[in-house]
């Protein structure tokens, strides 16, 4: 993978009206090759990328005010990098916490976040299920009050990625369904919280 010392001037503009940069000029500039550019711009771990090497792509890439194609890596890997979190009620404190933490670990995957606001309506559930079932989403974290486990099968079957927040077990009934379910038990979080309390 090519490694040498850029020669050309990384605090040089770039002319307006230029032509919209791509990884090979980000490539030219940075003096390495283009699959370098690519592990380091896609996060690639399993590619070791020197530091002073990485510094000098991500200078390239902010003078030349390179873009990466989404679209492009989307056809090129079958992955959409897009992740949705379908909450019932924007207004719950709870969930604006819950958004960004998922946001929070969707990033440091290098994926990008949409969240979806229900309402917690059955007609705006199913109008989510029908809008992620298109292919814009790489996986859906979500908390579905009406949509049981058979429901949401169109999505699994189109290898969508799907988790459910839920506040009692209900398990996919029964179904073989690769749905994995996270629970919050409401019940023992507030024994634990008044337990402590009493403690004080």
């Amino acid at each position: 993978m090519g490694d040498r010392a850029g020669s050309k001037d990384l605090n040089r503009p770039r002319p307006s009206g230029a032509r919209r940069p791509t990884q090979a000029d980000v490539a030219k500039l940075a003096g390495v090759s283009q699959a370098t550019v690519s592990y380091v711009l896609n996060g690639n771990s399993v590619i070791s990328v020197p530091e002073e090497t990485r510094g000098r792509i991500l200078a390239a890439v902010d003078q030349l005010g390179y873009v990466p194609n989404g679209i492009a890596r989307s056809l090129r890997t079958r992955r959409t990098y897009m992740i949705a979190a379908v909450i019932p009620d924007i207004t719950n404190p709870f969930y604006p916490a819950f958004e960004r933490g998922v946001q929070e670990a969707a990033e440091a995957s290098g994926y990008d976040l949409i969240v979806l606001n229900t309402g917690g309506t059955a007609e705006k559930e199913w109008r989510c299920v029908r809008s992620l079932q298109q292919g814009r989403v790489d996986g859906v974290v979500a908390v579905f009050f009406h949509l049981k486990a058979e429901d949401l099968r169109p999505l699994l079957e189109r290898n969508v990625a799907l988790v459910r927040l839920e506040a009692v077990k209900k398990g996919a009934g029964g179904l073989d369904l690769p749905l994995d379910n996270l629970y919050v038990d409401n019940v023992a979080a507030s024994r634990a919280a008044v337990e402590h309390l009493i403690g004080r």
